[in-house]
C-alpha cells in the first residue's frame, strides 16, 4: 500500500479524551465522518462494488494534512458475490461490525453495513471510547445527551445515528449520497446554532433564547384551538411566536429512546 509519513491509526488518536482533538468537537467529527462516507462511496463506484465489512478506527489512517485513508480490505465483499473471508470465519472488529456481517449472510451485506460501521466509528471518535455492543445504548445510556449534557450541539448527531446505527438494515440509509445529504443538513443546524430536537421545546428557533410564555389572546391570532396538544407561545427574549403541536414533539422524543 502507499506510504504516508506521519500517518497514525485513528484508534491510537482517540483513546484519550485529553489528547483526542475530536472529543466533543461535533464539527471536526462530522468532517471526519464525511471523509469515511466518501471513501465508502468510492468503494461503491468501483467495478465491481466493494463492501469493506471491517470499518473501525484501527482501519482508518489519519494523515498529517487531516485527510484519511481507509485500509485493510482483507475481508471485503464484492458485488458479484466473491468474498475473501472463509466460511464461518470471524468477520470484522467486534462492536463495529453490522449484525448482518456477523451472521455470514453475504446476500444481506451491502453499503448499509459499512454505513453502520462508519457511524459507530463516529460515535467512538467524539466520545473517545470503544464502540458499544448492539444498538440501543446509543439512544439511551450512551446517547450524546447522556455523554455531553453541557455540549448540546453534539446532540444533533443523534439524528445521524437514528438512520445508521440500527439493528434492522431497512431502518438505515442505503445510499452514500443520502448520508452525505443528511450530514450537510446536520452540519447546517450545528453551524447556525439551531437547538437539537431535545431542546426544541424550550429554545427559541429565532434567537436561541431559553424561555417561552403563553401568548395572550392567542385565539384572536390563530383562531380557537380545538385540539389540546396545540399551544401558542412566544419567546420572552425576542417575541417570536410559535404555534406548537405538543403531541408531535412528545411522540418524537418518546420514540427516540426506544430505537434499536
Amino acid at each position: 500500500m502507499e506510504y504516508h509519513h506521519g500517518a497514525q491509526s485513528l484508534d491510537s488518536i482517540i483513546t484519550s479524551s485529553a489528547t483526542n482533538p475530536f472529543h466533543g468537537n461535533v464539527l471536526l467529527s462530522l468532517d471526519l465522518f464525511e471523509q469515511i462516507i466518501t471513501a465508502i462511496d468510492a468503494c461503491q463506484k468501483n467495478d465491481p462494488k466493494i463492501t469493506h465489512r471491517d470499518i473501525n478506527p484501527e482501519n482508518i489512517l489519519l494523515l498529517e494534512d487531516g485527510s484519511i485513508r481507509l485500509i485493510d480490505f482483507g475481508i471485503c465483499h464484492f458485488e458479484n458475490g466473491e468474498t475473501i473471508t472463509l466460511t464461518d470465519e470471524n468477520v470484522g472488529r467486534r462492536n463495529y461490525t453490522a449484525p448482518e456481517c456477523e451472521t455470514g449472510g453475504a446476500p444481506f451485506v451491502g453499503v448499509h453495513s459499512d454505513i453502520y460501521s462508519a457511524s459507530k466509528t463516529l460515535w467512538s471518535v467524539i466520545t473517545s471510547r470503544r464502540a458499544f455492543s448492539r444498538e440501543e445504548s446509543v439512544f439511551q445510556d450512551d446517547s450524546m445527551q447522556a455523554r455531553f449534557p453541557d455540549k448540546t450541539e453534539t446532540w444533533h448527531l443523534g439524528r445521524i445515528f437514528e438512520r445508521t446505527i440500527r439493528k434492522d438494515p431497512s431502518n438505515r440509509f442505503t445510499q452514500t449520497e443520502d448520508v452525505l445529504e443528511f450530514l450537510a443538513e446536520v452540519r447546517f443546524k450545528v453551524e447556525r446554532g439551531f437547538p437539537p430536537l431535545e431542546l426544541a421545546y424550550t429554545r427559541c428557533p429565532s434567537c436561541g433564547g431559553k424561555g417561552f410564555d403563553e401568548l395572550p389572546g392567542a385565539e384572536s391570532v390563530f383562531g380557537p384551538s380545538h385540539r389540546r396538544e396545540f399551544k401558542a407561545v412566544q419567546c420572552i427574549h425576542c417575541g417570536y411566536v410559535v404555534l406548537r403541536n405538543h403531541g408531535v414533539w412528545h411522540a418524537r422524543i418518546d420514540a427516540m429512546g426506544k430505537l434499536q
